[in-house]
């Protein structure tokens, strides 16, 4: 989810990227992952998160 979000941001040339922040349990985010925690890995746009 977080490369469709960071592709989508890239193709239309947004300057900022914002987006609500949540967490899940550990092992929830072990399994499946989180938007959340790769878009502040490997985003190239600035975010703005919200919770």
């Amino acid at each position: 989810m977080a490369d469709v979000l960071q592709g989508h941001a890239l193709d239309s040339q947004a300057d900022l990227l914002v987006c609500g922040a949540y967490g899940h349990s550990r092992a929830h985010e072990w399994l499946l992952g989180g938007a959340t925690k790769a878009l502040f890995e490997y985003t190239l746009t600035p975010l703005f998160f919200s919770r």
